[in-house]
């Protein structure tokens, strides 16, 4: 598959500035669908991306835990590391863990290991939420949660021992 390039058109121009002019409106899941519209479009707009993070970071507790998951993807896939966001987005899915999916947790342990941000204290309630919760990853999503810790040079037996069963 043939990557894109950004896209920065005019159209694409017209439709940051608006989405940028209405932030402050949006719910969180509407944020969230902004940010994950932004990384798939590969679109390198610093102004929205700047206003997507503190709207974000004035609203994160409303998140959900796919709402936290696509957001954490979301920067990761534009390579933008925005440390307040990814902090208070470790924050708010330490606290939100239990309701996660197997999928999201993996999404955010790949956000922040494509990111290279090695967050000590989420990566070890992850590891601690998904063990017992083994039988519910694909196995993409074990291939990619060992990845992360992997990529991130964290070695975690026990983690590993539950993936490979």
């Amino acid at each position: 598959a043939r990557r894109s390039e950004p896209s920065n058109g005019p159209l694409m121009e017209s439709i940051a500035s608006a989405a940028l002019a209405k932030l402050t409106e949006f719910a969180p899941h509407d944020l969230t669908f902004t940010a994950w519209s932004c990384a798939k479009m590969r679109l390198e707009h610093e102004p929205l991306r700047d206003a997507i993070a503190a709207q974000a970071l004035a609203t994160l507790s409303a998140y959900d835990t796919q709402d936290l998951a696509n957001t954490a993807w979301a920067f990761a896939k534009l390579c933008v590391e925005h440390r307040p966001l990814l902090s208070s987005i470790s924050s708010e899915s330490i606290k939100k863990l239990s309701a996660f999916k197997a999928g999201e947790m993996t999404m955010i342990a790949w956000s922040f290991a494509s990111l290279g941000c090695v967050d000590l204290p989420l990566l070890e309630a992850l590891s601690a939420a998904a063990m017992p919760r083994m039988p519910e990853f694909s196995v993409q999503d074990m291939s990619t949660t060992s990845w992360a810790f992997a990529k991130l040079s964290l070695m975690d037996d026990e983690l590993l021992d539950t993936i490979a069963g």
